[in-house]
């Protein structure tokens, strides 16, 4: 009940104002709201669709570069705020999956994909990688699934400070917790992540938030200043 007291109070304000816009849902607000109750990122959530950072990012960047009309779109651990914009943008054909979700399409596991090669245009997994066992084979997977000059759009945290990934499958819950900021992840990335993609043979451009978007651009959108867009495709 308090939950949704807030909700509705969260919109209100919202409302009063046109001071940001959610690229997910098109709505314009007085601003973003705190993703949690113990948080940094004070300006995070979408009060109407409930997008974060990383959904408006890949959002601005799809409308930037965008799939084709009538994409084959597959998303791994699909996230609402994405889904409803890429249904809302394209005449495309969404797939979902999941492992363990039973509110998806299909149940599977990203490391033994049960598509055929070269079956989507674009593969969708954001902020997947860093809960995987081996993220060397789910990318070779995502990779062998896309077809020839198909996107992937593959966003995970990166922590700039570290030189090399660190990361430890064995971990348990609380462990993962102390060392990797959330119980089910099994890794930090680093600057590294980079090398890991090249070596499954993808075509990769950086794209910093602080270098393609204004400080202005950044608060207006929501999103978070630190943050890398990963252009990621399969040249053949």
């Amino acid at each position: 009940m308090l939950d949704r007291i807030k909700n509705i109070f969260e919109k209100l304000l919202a409302c009063t104002g046109k001071n940001v816009t959610c690229a997910c849902c098109g709505k314009h607000a007085k601003r973003f709201f705190p993703a949690g109750v113990v948080t940094k990122r004070i300006h995070a959530r979408c009060a109407f669709c409930g997008s974060l950072e990383r959904h408006r990012l890949v959002a601005i960047m799809i409308k930037q570069f965008p799939f084709t009309e009538k994409a084959n779109i597959l998303c791994i651990a699909p996230e609402a705020p994405l889904t409803n914009f890429l249904k809302s943008l394209f005449l495309a054909k969404i797939t979902t999956l999941d492992l363990l979700r039973q509110d998806v399409d299909i149940q599977g596991d990203v490391c033994a994909l049960p598509f055929s090669d070269h079956t989507f245009d674009a593969v969708i997994a954001n902020h997947v990688l860093e809960h995987v066992n081996d993220d060397i084979q789910a990318m070779c997977e995502l990779r062998r699934i896309l077809k020839p000059n198909g996107r992937a759009i593959l966003q995970t945290p990166i922590h700039w400070d570290l030189e090399k990934t660190e990361e430890d499958t064995t971990a348990g819950p609380e462990e993962c917790l102390r060392r990797f900021g959330q119980k089910d992840h099994v890794r930090l990335y680093g600057r590294d992540f980079m090398n890991k993609l090249h070596s499954v043979d993808w075509e990769v451009q950086m794209l910093p938030v602080s270098q393609n978007f204004s400080k202005g651009e950044i608060y207006k959108n929501g999103l978070e200043e630190n943050e890398v867009f990963f252009k990621i495709t399969r040249l053949f």
